[in-house]
């Protein structure tokens, strides 16, 4: 069996772009010799809806280009959608399975026979629930990515394919406000990778079943797909802006890491060196430089880092976009090794550890001094330090969330579209 996985740049809530990627896919991995296509859970509602789900013109125009995609096929297809009737509330979108016209919601946790082989299709979470009955086991995640879920899903397929199943993961790709929806689809059997789209980059590939051979193996995680979703997230925002480039602080620390991943993404000619007046007030000089952007019509990249962000470090402020303001110091140590340039070491220091313990950990500072894990009179400098910039964190540039933390939140809390 001939099965073809689709992986597509999705915007939220825009069916035509969304159903024309999707339909180009389709029609290439059928032309390939596909008997059945796969496809990501946001290929057409997009990524980071809010509160469109739960709108009736969205749930109708959900149904109306899940109708036309499955018009526009010839073979059948798997996917999940919100596509429901108005008044129906989803947390989850549905899977369905289209082709030739006709649309079936199936269950979330349903098994079909296709071509003498049993499908079974989950979307949402990691599946932990039995799948020895399933030759094909199909995941659709719909969280955020994050630096953690690519080894989470590898370990998830290795689990699947313990039953000898082949276990698929699709993956949509997507950018907004901030933050990447995206990594990698791919195909897992026996533990090994066999099958695998490129990571942040629209593409399909077309996998034969009776095939068991495993690719080279690549490491899924680590500094290098951080440093590919942020360079993913500043093409997406130079395009989305109509840029023309980049531009970055030329005095800001980490301008030169900034500078080589903003050239890389969108080419050294299109990424510009700025220079505020000397002598300067901090705000003063961020919005010169925002005016000196804005009048070349470029996206001013900022230099900070999550830990700048919590403590403060207002010149670092200067931009509306920050690659790195997800990341810690250690994980920004790792940029300047995938940027080939020198850096500082990449063990924790003792205010990262505290911040990820008071932040991430969402601990408090009793139970932290109580365990003796750290000095009560530097915590106590530091709970000061995230109370004065608490009200400074609401102006500054948006960060690239890359979800670097398995303890982060699966959603964003706020979305421009939910306004």
């Amino acid at each position: 069996m001939r099965i073809g996985l689709i992986q597509t740049e999705v915007a939220a809530a825009d069916f035509s772009v969304n159903l024309r990627s999707a339909v180009q896919s389709a029609r290439a991995c059928i032309d390939a010799g596909a008997e059945l296509l796969v496809a990501p859970a946001q290929v057409l509602d997009g990524a980071f809806l809010g509160g469109f789900s739960t709108r009736t013109s969205f749930l109708l125009q959900a149904s109306a280009a899940l109708q036309a995609l499955s018009n526009e096929l010839s073979v059948p297809m798997l996917l999940a959608s919100y596509a429901a009737k108005p008044g129906e509330s989803q947390i989850l979108p549905s899977p369905y399975l289209i082709g030739r016209g006709k649309v079936r919601q199936l269950k979330t946790r349903h098994t079909i026979r296709l071509s003498g082989k049993r499908l079974t299709v989950h979307v949402g979470a990691s599946p932990s629930f039995d799948f020895s009955t399933a030759d094909i086991c199909v995941y659709l995640p719909v969280q955020p990515w994050d630096m953690d879920m690519l080894r989470n899903d590898l370990t998830c397929a290795e689990t699947l394919c313990q039953h000898n199943s082949a276990a698929l993961v699709l993956r949509s790709v997507s950018w907004s406000d901030g933050c990447v929806l995206g990594g990698a689809s791919y195909v897992a059997v026996h533990g090994g990778v066999c099958c695998r789209l490129p990571l942040f980059h629209a593409g399909y590939a077309v996998w034969d079943s009776c095939s068991a051979s495993t690719l080279p193996e690549q490491e899924m995680t680590g500094p290098l797909q951080l440093w590919e979703a942020a360079r993913f997230a500043v093409v997406q925002a130079v395009r989305q802006g109509r840029y023309r480039g980049a531009a970055v602080d030329e005095a800001a620390p980490r301008a030169q890491l900034v500078r080589v991943l903003a050239g890389s993404a969108l080419g050294t000619r299109r990424v510009h060196t700025l220079r505020a007046s000397p002598g300067k007030y901090g705000r003063v000089r961020c919005a010169e430089l925002q005016d000196a952007a804005w009048n070349r019509e470029l996206l001013l990249l900022s230099t900070a880092s999550r830990e700048d962000i919590l403590c403060g470090a207002e010149k670092l402020f200067a931009g509306e976009l920050a690659p790195f303001g997800d990341m810690y110091m250690s994980e920004v140590a790792n940029m300047f090794k995938c940027a080939g340039l020198d850096g500082k070491g990449t063990l924790p220091t003792a205010r990262e550890s505290a911040l990820r313990a008071l932040v991430d950990e969402n601990r408090s500072l009793a139970e932290l001094v109580h365990r003796g894990q750290m000095d009560e009179t530097f915590l106590r400098a530091l709970v000061r330090s995230l109370a004065r910039t608490s009200s400074l964190r609401h102006t500054i540039t948006q960060p690239v969330v890359l979800r670097t933390r398995s303890s982060a939140p699966t959603l964003p809390r706020f979305h421009r579209l939910m306004e």
